[in-house]
Formats: C-alpha cells, structure tokens, sequence
C-alpha cells in the first residue's frame, strides 16, 4: 500500500497459504521485535549528485536528486548550503502524491569544503530534523554531504582523489555495520543487515 511501511510486499515464491489471525500470525519481522502497527512513511529526501566527498570544480555546480512525501506529495524541496538560508529547488512534475518526485538546485561553488543539506516539505508539514535510525517508527533526519570545491578545475593529486573515495566507501559500510547493533547486537545475519540499511525499511514509498 502506497505510503505505508510493510515488510509483507516481497513475496518471491509463494509455497503455502494459511487462513488465520492477526493475533495469531507471525512473521519474519515480528520475530526481530518489529511494532506490529502499520506506520506511515515519513516524507524525505536525499542528494545523489554530487556523491559525499567528492570533488566539483568552483563555479555553478548542481545538486540533486528525489524527494518523498507519500500521504500529501512534496510541495517543496529545499537545500542549504554551509548552514545558510534554505534554497528552493525545482521540482519535477507531480503525477501522483505517492511517487517521488525529482529535484535539483544550481549553486555557485566556492573553492573549499562545503556541506549541503535538503530537506521536503508536504503542505504545511516539514521533514523531521532529528536523526533516527529506522527502528522502530522509520527513519528522519536532513540529509547531508560534504563535498570538495576545485579552484580553477585544477585535478587533485591521485592520492587525495583515492582517499576521498575510500572515505565514501567507509561511509557506507560503517552505516550497514551500525544498523544491527541497535537491533540486538551482533545476533543479526547477513541478509538482516542488508535489509536494515535500506530506508524506509518496512515498504516502499
């Protein structure tokens, strides 16, 4: 169901069918402590472009990438930069309040380290600030990036360029071995910590 958190809507291979009741049925994730109430998805959005800790050279420079807010749509998106006033992005069209929509917002990039932040608004409702994690209620928090403005386009030397990647690289896999200790430590598989790093983790939006 568009906009509500369910982790029943990727069946595979169906191998038996079994006619009982709520108070009776358990499943993959009632058995990881899962609330069992249905929530909704909390309205979001990431940047993908460009990558955290990547280098850009100084002048207009794009970000982008989608935003989420199943129950009302996204009315807005905003980005800001260095901690700075929120900027408006543009918007892709809307076809329906359940699907993501597109953003990007141009930006005159100074040489130096700078940090981006984005943010969804849904009519009069913002994206939560707060951080956290995906138990139990889903994941919040403004998405952040840091990246690396070249003076002149000049190409930094191939160790500082190897060493960006690595930390980019180190990020997200620090991300997937954090998120099961807060589950029940290190009892949890492979496949769970897969499936915990994705977000939201309980349905699509």
């Amino acid at each position: 169901m568009p906009g509500i958190c369910g982790a029943d809507a990727r069946t595979k291979w169906l191998a038996t069918i079994e006619l009982t009741t709520w108070s009776k049925a358990s499943d993959y994730w009632d058995a990881r402590g899962w609330p069992r109430v249905s929530g909704a998805v909390k309205p979001g959005s990431r940047i993908d472009v460009p990558a955290h800790h990547s280098n850009v050279v100084a002048g207009p420079v794009i970000t982008a990438r989608i935003a989420w807010a199943p129950r009302r749509g996204v009315s807005e998106v905003e980005v800001a930069i260095d901690g700075g006033p929120w900027q408006p992005a543009r918007l892709s069209p809307q076809f329906a309040p359940t699907l993501w929509r597109q953003w990007a917002l141009t930006w005159q990039a100074e040489p130096g380290e700078h940090q981006l932040q984005v943010r969804t608004l849904s009519g009069d409702e913002i994206q939560e600030e707060s951080s956290a994690p995906p138990y139990p209620h889903g994941s919040s928090g403004y998405h952040m990036i840091r990246v690396h403005v070249l003076d002149n386009g000049a190409e930094p030397p191939r160790w500082q360029r190897r060493l960006a990647q690595t930390r980019a690289n180190l990020s997200g896999r620090f991300r997937l071995a954090a998120m099961p200790r807060r589950l029940g430590g290190d009892k949890a598989s492979p496949a769970d910590r897969l499936s915990l790093s994705r977000c939201p983790p309980r349905g699509a939006v």
